[in-house]
């Protein structure tokens, strides 16, 4: 599994902050940017957004679709399999149509719930 990130707007402070998740490989979040000052701050948000934050990722070649949950414990953001969608044999995803950034809120991999 290669890396896949989302930019998902997070409020602090009673402002917008937008906060780049990076996925691993592993499965692990990592929240951008991360040095510094700025760098703790929109780490403490994600980890608070963590339990509200789901996401996809699409598997074209084996034609599966895999939705997570993001989860913190001991300072490590995880995400964990909660969905699978695999499309019978025969069957392919050819392409992808992201959502129009004008109509929805612009949360591309991520959607938060709360």
């Amino acid at each position: 599994m290669s890396a896949t990130w989302s930019a998902v707007p997070l409020f602090t402070g009673g402002h917008a902050r937008q906060v780049l998740m990076v996925v691993d490989s592993t499965l692990k979040a990592h929240a951008f940017p991360d040095k510094g000052e700025e760098g703790e701050e929109a780490a403490a948000v994600l980890a608070g957004k963590a339990a509200s934050i789901y996401f996809y990722l699409v598997d074209k070649q084996a034609s599966v679709i895999t939705g997570y949950a993001l989860s913190a414990s001991s300072g490590v953001l995880q995400a964990q399999e909660v969905w699978t969608v695999a499309f019978p044999e025969g069957e392919q995803i050819v392409s992808l149509a992201p959502q129009d950034s004008d109509q929805v809120p612009a949360l591309a991999l991520a959607r938060l719930l709360s």
